[in-house]
């Protein structure tokens, strides 16, 4: 059986807005439910995002409501604190296995790029220029474009 390649999903300004965890009832993004429920077909999906620990009941509850089913794990990054360092979405992408990122903010997307994984940089705001990006950083401005290039 082919192991299936695994994508990283960020959750603010992807799959929610950036007020997802605070406001229970906000809905995901148009389009990113469709769009989850037909890349799991092929992939296996995870959240990765960078979250306030304070936030991290209400952000599974939320992901849980909204896209049942659909992410094998839902990882945190972990900030600096007193007992250790900040960890990247790339340090977890490559801990997970994820050769793929779909994400919303330019230094995740750069530092998951040199980390060797395909980044889907995400949302109608990203104005950069393709000069400004890695070849391995494709510009995506909503989930069709995503599934576009996935599948």
């Amino acid at each position: 059986m082919k192991e299936r390649k695994i994508i990283a999903v960020d959750l603010d300004g992807v799959l929610g807005s950036h007020l997802t965890a605070i406001l229970k009832y906000i809905k995901p993004i148009n389009g990113s439910q469709e769009a989850i429920d037909r890349l799991k077909q092929n992939y296996e999906l995870r959240v990765v995002t960078a979250r306030y620990p304070l936030f991290r009941h209400s952000s599974i509850k939320w992901i849980n409501r909204n896209f049942n089913d659909c992410f094998k794990s839902i990882e945190f990054v972990k900030y600096k604190t007193p007992f250790g360092p900040r960890t990247s979405k790339a340090v977890i992408c490559k801990q997970i296995g994820a050769t793929i990122i779909i994400d919303d903010k330019l230094r995740n997307a750069v530092d998951c790029s040199k980390a060797g994984i395909m980044v889907y940089f995400f949302g109608e705001d990203n104005n950069l220029g393709d000069d400004v990006l890695a070849k391995d950083i494709i510009k995506v401005k909503d989930w069709q474009a995503v599934l576009k290039q996935l599948v």
